[in-house]
């Protein structure tokens, strides 16, 4: 059924607000349907991704922070070690720390079966320099040694103790042990002569 102009003008005013309102109502369905409800998912969206920004930004600044405290606990780390290395002995010290300790040894009545320098290793700031060491001697003889070990000033470790031979002569009881002791050397950084030293290699092949 068609409704023009003229049928409009004899409805009565009730009648035409409520024709009115159905109008606005119908037309805000519409626009909240079509428009409003897309437009608010779309702002909801948003929201929530800059959010995760907000919070992805938050932790990167955290583990930024906790990078940096990291990495001055690891140079100063480094500074310390560098420092403690620096008072290990070098090459011209070693030979006599290895002569003191065999002369310990002596002093405290152990008789040495053998005394043999390792191959040397090597770490990033410093050298391990184990000795294989044999002797025989009392309980008490072995105790005063390594003793007298443990009271020098450079650092010396005694590893892989094995005793064997136990006997006993003059009512004292002798042993033979055999064990490694690792003392250590300040080792300088070579690494840029080391380079220098292959360039003129290669240059020379060349």
């Amino acid at each position: 059924m068609a409704i023009d102009v003229n049928t409009l003008n004899r409805l009565s005013a009730s009648k035409k607000a409520a024709i009115m309102l159905l109008v606005v109502v119908v037309i805000s369905a519409l626009y909240y349907f079509m428009f409003y409800q897309n437009l608010m998912e779309q702002m909801e969206k948003k929201k929530k991704k800059h959010e995760k920004v907000l919070t992805e930004r938050a932790s990167l600044q955290e583990i930024e922070i906790e990078l940096k405290i990291f990495m001055q606990q690891v140079e100063t780390l480094e500074q310390r070690l560098k420092k403690a290395l620096l008072e290990l002995p070098d090459s011209k010290e070693i030979d006599k720390l290895l002569l003191n300790i065999n002369r310990m040894g002596e002093e405290s009545g152990l008789n040495f079966k053998q005394f043999k320098p390792l191959p040397e290793k090597n770490r990033k700031y410093y050298a391990e320099l184990p000795v294989k060491m044999e002797v025989e001697g009392t309980y008490q003889d072995v105790n005063t040694f390594f003793s007298k070990i443990s009271k020098l000033d450079r650092i010396i470790n005694i590893s892989e103790i094995h005793i064997s031979d136990s006997r006993e002569k003059a009512r004292r009881m002798f042993m033979k042990i055999e064990c490694k002791a690792t003392t250590f050397k300040f080792v300088k950084n070579t690494g840029a002569n080391n380079g220098k030293g292959k360039k003129k290699k290669k240059e020379k092949k060349k």
